[in-house]
């Protein structure tokens, strides 16, 4: 894959501050991070995703069909966590996540860039795991799925599951014992991945087995740790949900898995890097149930006012799909962050819930301001760099922050 070549100008342009890592947080929320000012650095909250159970179990032939996934959960809004950018739409991966009684269900929208540069060598599982010489999949265009069943605090000290697919369908999965040296590799989960691509994308699907995963049963409420990566032209650009290295799991996303809850899908950015996002849902209803659901953005600048802040009740009767949207055109792009008298990005605020029960679908609260020193600006790129001239308005800029506390990344 090649890699897209940038330069950092933070002298001469203005930035467009938004945080790829998107934070969700709900009406009460939002008045309190306005409101609070700690005395020491917040501990970072992880991105929380509900995950609705499927009637069907999809057919894993790589087709990825709108039909077929709607029943299941979605993100977007990926960062590069090579260089901690964010990324603009035409760049950005869409993950699927679902389960039923026997397979953890994933699959993705994964755009090839430049067209025609898909890459993958390791066509055999032995090829894949070889880790000492030769070939290994993290060299191919890949995706990585970590997984932790046994509850966060013992993901590092205890086990964890993760899982490297190429566009050959090879899966490379391990159940890493960190603490005592053990990465694994000769564990089988039965996993199994379909592929289909073309010059300009990359769609797979997967089925892990939940015994794989040492999972007999999912009770409603059972909350996993999560991180996705969909990996182009490794050691450059790891396209990644929350921006962490592999063993941070103190950051990865919690993922909670429902049987009776709607399917919400975050599917676009828009042109957010030019100050014009286009925040794109769409909610699926597979309950039996009529639903009502809450979407809410919200935009804040460096000096803290809101650039953006609007809210959206859909109801969403049983067996019924809506498509949603909030949009903004011309906002204000930030002055650059980390100076005396910028100390914050520009940041954004997502939100679903469900109006009656509160039940969150997707929440990602993190606070980022340079101020309580959990936070550093670590880069920012001008348009004119990009191939193409893509990227943000002529001479201006844009970046991601990521949080700095813990080891690694």
């Amino acid at each position: 894959m090649g890699v897209v070549t940038m330069e950092s100008n933070m002298e001469l342009v203005k930035c467009w501050r938004l945080l790829i890592e998107v934070a969700i947080l709900s009406a009460a929320a939002f008045v309190e991070a306005e409101e609070a000012k700690p005395a020491e650095a917040a501990k970072p909250v992880p991105p929380t995703l509900r995950v609705p159970k499927l009637a069907k179990a999809p057919v894993i032939d790589g087709k990825l069909d709108k039909e077929e996934w709607k029943g299941a959960a979605a993100v977007t809004g990926f960062a590069n966590f090579g260089n901690r950018m964010s990324l603009p739409q035409f760049l950005q991966p869409i993950w699927y996540m679902a389960y039923d009684d026997d397979n953890f269900y994933l699959a993705f929208h994964y755009p090839v860039y430049p067209k025609g540069s898909l890459r993958a060598a390791c066509k055999t599982k032995p090829l894949a795991e070889e880790q000492v010489s030769g070939m290994s999949i993290l060299w191919d265009d890949h995706s990585e799925i970590e997984v932790c069943t046994n509850g966060r605090e013992n993901a590092v000290s205890g086990y964890f599951h993760k899982f490297m697919t190429n566009p050959w369908d090879i899966v490379a999965d391990q159940k890493v014992r960190w603490s005592i040296g053990q990465m694994g590799w000769q564990y089988e989960t039965g996993a199994v991945a379909k592929s289909v691509f073309t010059d300009s994308s990359w769609d797979q699907e997967i089925a892990i087995p939940l015994k794989g995963l040492g999972v007999t049963q999912v009770k409603d409420g059972d909350s996993w740790v999560v991180q996705l990566v969909s990996a182009q032209d490794p050691g450059a650009n790891y396209f990644t949900w929350v921006l962490a290295s592999w063993l941070q799991f103190h950051l990865f996303p919690d993922v909670i898995l429902d049987s009776k809850a709607v399917a919400a899908q975050f599917l676009t950015v828009g042109d957010w890097m030019k100050g014009n996002p286009n925040f794109g849902f769409r909610l699926s209803n597979m309950t039996g149930k009529d639903a009502e659901l809450e979407i809410a953005v919200k935009i804040v600048g460096s000096d803290g006012q809101a650039l953006l802040d609007q809210r959206k009740k859909v109801a969403v009767k049983a067996g019924e799909s809506k498509e949603e949207s909030i949009a903004a055109t011309g906002l204000k792009l930030g002055e650059p962050a980390g100076t005396v008298n910028n100390p914050k990005d520009n940041e954004v605020f997502l939100d679903i819930t469900d109006v009656q029960s509160k039940a969150v679908y997707y929440r990602n609260s993190r606070d980022c301001s340079n101020e309580v020193g959990n936070c550093v600006s670590l880069a920012s790129y001008g348009d004119d760099t990009l191939p193409g001239g893509m990227g943000g308005a002529h001479g201006k800029t844009w970046s991601v922050r990521s949080r700095c506390n813990g080891w690694g990344g």
